[in-house]
């Protein structure tokens, strides 16, 4: 008996060995195989097809899809972006990305979570997009966020996230996200405040509450210009004398005096912490072009507590920063604030 003409190898060996052979079963096991062909056939002509209706699409997810497997430099790409493993591994970002998130870009040799990198809780509100681009196996498009990265600085922006698939099997091999249409918000707002007769400020990102002067108590082996602690709601909170701390004269006879609390910088404990001011003048909002540095007045600490010198109104006024209080960092002298602010 002859061999049927499209049987399979098995079917072969199998008649070779004298055993019967089925034709109709090796028929339909081989129209099920065309069939399977067929159907992947179809789905990567459709996608094809889709990609070739946007050439500039085409083109950006070949080379995306291209680059999962391949070292490519992100810095050619001239929008922020960021490249994450299926299991949101943050494995690639260009210089653009990392200048808006803040992510240190040796960082991404550990692979971190996305989401602990971006601190996605700050400005998602629950919502992944690439996470959402996953499960759609498709691109989500048009979400937009406002973001403050750990330097402070705050960005608008609007994000679209796509996965990358293997076009045979349509796995999730990973996915990017893109940044556009980014706004940096170059305006904050700072506390102005007096001390010895002095204007100053400090901007309000970690200003938690003012209250009025209540009792400091002293408390051993604290620095110089740490006078004790207050007690602000179960809470023992250190306060700092900004007038010791700046080296001005510390006469308080007559003065009503006000604590601000503020937040200690991110890693340091206590958790807050207060500052003695004479007297509260008011909120206002300024561009980061309206700071200008503090003149170098050959002290090597001159500028160790001072941020900038603000325009307010015409009159100038020293920006203090906040967090060099509580982090160790040198005194800034009264000739310096003496001649910024006479």
């Amino acid at each position: 008996m002859e061999r049927p003409v499209h049987e399979s190898p098995a079917a072969a060996r199998s008649a070779g060995e004298g055993d019967a052979v089925n034709p109709d079963a090796t028929i339909e096991a081989l129209r099920r195989e065309v069939e399977e062909k067929s159907k992947r056939i179809d789905k990567l002509k459709k996608y094809i097809g889709n990609l070739e209706a946007d050439g500039d699409r085409l083109n950006r997810e070949l080379t995306l899809a291209n680059s999962y497997r391949e070292a490519l430099d992100l810095d050619i790409i001239g929008i922020p972006i960021m490249m994450v493993s299926r299991d949101f591994e943050l494995l690639k970002a260009n210089r653009l990305f990392c200048d808006i998130s803040g992510v240190d870009p040796d960082t991404l040799r550990h692979k971190p979570k996305c989401s602990d990198a971006l601190r996605c809780d700050t400005f998602r509100q629950g919502r992944c997009i690439v996470r959402d681009a996953y499960d759609a196996k498709a691109p989500v498009r048009g979400h937009r966020c406002r973001y403050v990265n750990p330097a402070g600085r705050k960005f608008q922006f609007t994000a679209d996230a796509s996965p990358i698939m293997d076009l045979a099997s349509g796995a999730i091999l990973g996915g990017i996200e893109v940044f556009s249409q980014v706004e940096e918000d170059t305006r904050s707002q700072y506390l102005l405040f007096s001390v010895d007769g002095k204007e100053m400020g400090a901007r309000t990102d970690t200003l938690r509450e003012i209250i009025s002067q209540t009792d400091v108590h002293p408390f051993p082996d604290m620095p110089a210009h740490v006078t004790g602690v207050i007690n602000v709601r179960g809470q023992i909170l250190p306060v700092v004398d900004l007038k010791t701390s700046l080296g001005l004269v510390n006469d308080t006879a007559g003065v009503r005096q006000c604590i601000a609390v503020f937040a200690s910088p991110e890693g340091t404990t206590p958790g807050a912490f207060g500052l003695v001011l004479d007297d509260i003048r008011e909120i206002v909002t300024l561009n980061r072009s309206d700071i200008e540095a503090a003149p170098d007045l050959g002290l090597a600490t001159a500028g160790s507590r001072v941020q900038g010198i603000a325009r307010i109104r015409g009159q100038s006024r020293v920006v203090i920063d906040v967090a060099t209080l509580v982090c160790g960092r040198g005194h800034a002298p009264a000739e310096t604030i003496a001649h910024i602010n006479p």
